[in-house]
């Protein structure tokens, strides 16, 4: 946060969506939420929302704390991503599918499946009410398959761009 903060500036470009990652445990650093919302503020003076990705890399549960967490920062205007949700295991299912977090959340990232799964994913896409991001897509042949999926609001993977560095 504080780099993206710190260069924001000197970017030579500014996307209509910046995304960025925080782990489960860090929803409960007040500081940490404070300087995300500022950024946020910043972002929307260059045209710009920012996304937060919840990761399920540190998997704490779903404490008070990090609920509280979400809640703030979705009261604040930041759009909400569920990061990695792996449909096929129902990874990151506790906040999906939980009453006091389901409504906060704009997006569900997804990694693109193997070919064989590739209905599992139609299904899972038809059903829910949330942008869907197909994350991981390297190949123009795992680009076609996500271009034959209805409802699709997003695609990101290395085809596209091998990323920024600060």
């Amino acid at each position: 946060v504080r780099t993206l903060y710190e260069n924001i500036k000197q970017l030579d470009f500014i996307n209509d969506y910046i995304f960025i990652n925080i782990e489960r445990s860090h929803l409960c650093d007040n500081h940490l939420i404070s300087e995300i919302i500022r950024l946020s503020f910043i972002l929307k003076e260059y045209n710009s929302n920012l996304v937060v990705e919840v990761t399920e890399r540190d998997h704490c549960g779903s404490c008070a704390r990090i609920i509280e967490g979400i809640k703030l920062l979705r009261k604040s205007n930041i759009m909400l991503a569920i990061d990695d949700f792996d449909i096929y295991k129902n990874d990151l299912s506790d906040i999906l599918y939980n009453d006091d977090t389901k409504d906060l959340f704009d997006i569900v990232k997804i990694n693109i499946p193997e070919q064989y799964l590739i209905a599992t994913l139609n299904k899972f896409v038809s059903e829910c009410d949330k942008k869907i991001i197909v994350e991981m897509v390297e190949t123009e042949e795992q680009l076609e398959q996500v271009k034959n999926i209805s409802n699709i609001w997003g695609v990101q993977g290395y085809i596209y761009d091998r990323g920024v560095k600060f």
